[in-house]
């Protein structure tokens, strides 16, 4: 997934993801694990562009 914009400025951005785990405390670091490696694919094909992702309880 590649966001494009018709005009950048190179400025580095952050969003924030909130999500609630669905596979409850037994799943939690596997979920972790598969949202870091969905991240880290996503800010790869987008430079300056950082996801700072908070699991809910």
């Amino acid at each position: 997934m590649v966001c494009q914009a018709e005009e950048t400025n190179n400025e580095p951005y952050e969003i924030k993801v909130w999500m609630f785990p669905l596979g409850g405390d037994e799943r939690a670091a596997e979920e972790r694990a598969m949202y870091d490696r969905m991240i880290e694919e996503f800010e790869a094909e987008n430079e300056g562009l950082t996801v700072d992702l908070q699991l809910l309880p």
